[in-house]
Parts: C-alpha cells; structure tokens; sequence
C-alpha cells in the first residue's frame, strides 16, 4: 500500500477485517482464495459503475470505481512454491509476497500487464525474484492515472463523494529518499560502466547494484556510499570489471540510514558472446512436446533432467546438440499435468528453466 501511496499518493486506506471473503459483494476484500486457477498466484478484480445525465455521452456520463478485490493463494501445492513475506529476499524455493501484493495493487490502480522483464508490471515473476518498487514508466502511469482521478466530475452519482482527494506529498510513511535524475550502463571494453545521478538526497546511506541475467532475479556485485543528505546535484559510477556474456540487467537499490529501500529502473546491456544459449521455445508447452532451442558455438552432449513441483525427478534425456542453432523435441506425454522444472547442460552451461504442461 505504502509504495504506491508514496510514488503517486493514491488515497488508499486499510480498513478492519471482515469476515465476508465473497467477491462481488460491495466490500474491497484482500483475501487468501486456494480456488484461483491453477498455477496463479494473485488476482486483482476491479468492479465499476457508472451514472449518466441525458444523452450519456463523453461529457455527461461518470464511471467510477466501485470494488476491488485481490486475492491470493496460500502456499498452493499446484504451483509448488512457497512464499516470502519478507523483508529478506525469496529463496529458489519461495515467491515474494510483497512483489506480488505490489503487483495486483498496481492492476487496482488502473495499469495493465507489461511486457518488461525485471520491472513490477511485468506479465509474469519467478520463484526467487523480487521486484518490490515500480519503475520510473510504472508510477508515471500510476500519476496520469491519478491526474484523470481528481479532475472534477460532470455529476456526482448517488453513493460517491465525488472525484478523489490525492494524499498530499510528505502524508505517506515511506518518504522519497533520493531524486534519481539517470541510470545508465555501458559497455567498456570488456567492462560495463555504470553511471547514475541525483538531484537531491535525504537520509540516503548506500546504494547496491545488482545484476541479473534474466531480469527477473537480481544479486548484489558491489556497493557505493551515499551522501546522506544533499540539495545538490551528484554522479556516482560503478564499473562491472567481470560482466556476464550476452545479455545483463542491472538496477539500483537505495537504502536509507533507517533500513527502508526502493529500487530504480532496470537497464540492459549486451556483451559479446560466444557462449551458449539455451531456452524453451514455447511455454507453456504442448500436450506431448517439450521443445528447446540451442544457440551453441560447438558442438556438446546436453542433458535434460526434469524435476516436478515437489522436487521430485520426472525424467532425464541426452541430446546431441550441433553447432549453431538446434531445436530438439523432447518426449513429455508422460508427464501430468504441472509445473516442472527443467536444468539442461550443455559443455560448461547450465540453466534451469520453468514450464508448464
């Protein structure tokens, strides 16, 4: 609630509980609902209504949120993973709450799935990332969303106040720490610079960078001090003295003297590479094919060891993999249906890839 309250000052407020978990009912409920379709982790269900004066069009005619529900599933065993309530970050084996409850509380403030890896409103998140700010883009729409929110109304409906009252700035928990004017990575030879600027900095103790291959699940490589205080202008740089081949995400994490945190936007980078590539053509998979594209400099004896949600082994393959581009098909009709995890070797690269039958 706090980070989108802090980023756009939504006027958002948590009220008591209720025993009513119904959807549909007139309440704005949070709830754990283990009948959410499978493999699905959270849903946000916003409701509107809508009141019109004569000829009901564009000038005449209201439409106003009237519910929202979000639910989640609690440690469903169809998905197989458990969750992070934080504030330590999400195990292989778990899903972070708060990046989640983030992500369907952005949908409840009007933003659609995104198709940017590493950021808050993208479509999907995996066991073991944790995205728990939004992006630049994200509250800029979370803003303009706001900015329709509070013009004036061309009639008020029975039963609504009128247009919402933003928060002021300052009435959130969380504070701003820093203005973030820039972020921005290079490539330096066989190095990446990073490079970033502030316009203005309160109770700011230190930035981590961390660097992800997917953009999805993010490790720290490094460290720089903040200013703690500052009403000026500052430039901080980081250099990656051991990039990783192909492609790399990076973002910073902000922390204050008081332990509180945000994330900035993620920025991507590709280094030259004469490394393997391994992927899942489609995902989720067909009936009775699992089929994986190889990218490989030389030739290599891959091995394929598939494991179910509970960890359990599922089946192995050995597959000869040429030079160059491979799509081998592999035989799954056995399987049931699920979520499975799949880690290929090929030479001196292994991945674990998730897919759903």
């Amino acid at each position: 609630m706090e980070t989108w309250r802090c980023a756009t000052y939504v006027n958002w407020d948590v009220a008591g509980t209720t025993t009513s978990g119904t959807i549909a009912d007139g309440l704005s409920v949070v709830t754990f609902d283990n009948t959410l379709p499978a493999s699905t982790i959270g849903r946000a269900t916003s409701r509107f209504n809508g009141t019109a004066n004569g000829s009901c069009n564009m000038a005449t005619t209201v439409w106003y949120l009237d519910e929202i529900d979000v639910q989640f599933r609690d440690n469903p065993p169809s998905v197989g993973f458990n969750w992070e309530y934080g504030p330590a970050s999400p195990s292989f084996s778990e899903y972070d709450f708060e990046s989640v409850a983030a992500h369907e509380l952005g949908h409840a403030h009007g933003l659609a799935h995104r198709i940017a890896p590493g950021e808050m409103m993208h479509f999907s998140i995996s066991n073991g990332s944790s995205i728990r700010s939004p992006s630049g883009n994200e509250t800029d729409g979370g803003l303009a969303k706001m900015a329709y929110s509070t013009v004036p109304l061309c009639l008020t409906p029975s039963g609504v106040s009128g247009p919402m009252i933003a928060l002021v700035p300052g009435s959130c928990a969380l504070p701003l720490p820093i203005e973030l004017l820039s972020f921005d990575a290079h490539v330096h030879g066989k190095e990446v610079d990073l490079v970033w600027t502030t316009l203005s900095e309160a109770n700011n103790d230190f930035f981590s960078i961390e660097r992800s291959t997917d953009g999805l699940r993010f490790e720290p490589i490094g460290q720089v001090k903040g200013a703690g205080d500052s009403h000026e202008a500052r430039l901080y740089e980081f250099t990656d003295k051991d990039p990783l081949s192909g492609f790399s995400y990076y973002r910073l994490q902000q922390t204050d003297l008081d332990a509180h945190y945000a994330y900035s936007k993620v920025v991507k980078i590709q280094m030259e590479t004469k490394d393997v590539f391994i992927d899942i053509l489609q995902n989720p998979v067909s009936a009775n094919t699992l089929q994986l594209i190889f990218d490989s400099p030389e030739p290599c004896l891959a091995t394929v060891e598939m494991y179910n949600a509970a960890g359990q082994k599922a089946g192995n393959e050995i597959l000869d993999i040429s030079s160059g581009k491979n799509l081998p098909a592999i035989d799954i009709s056995y399987l049931a249906a699920g979520v499975y995890l799949a880690k290929v070797s090929c030479g001196s690269k292994t991945v674990v890839l998730k897919f759903i039958k």
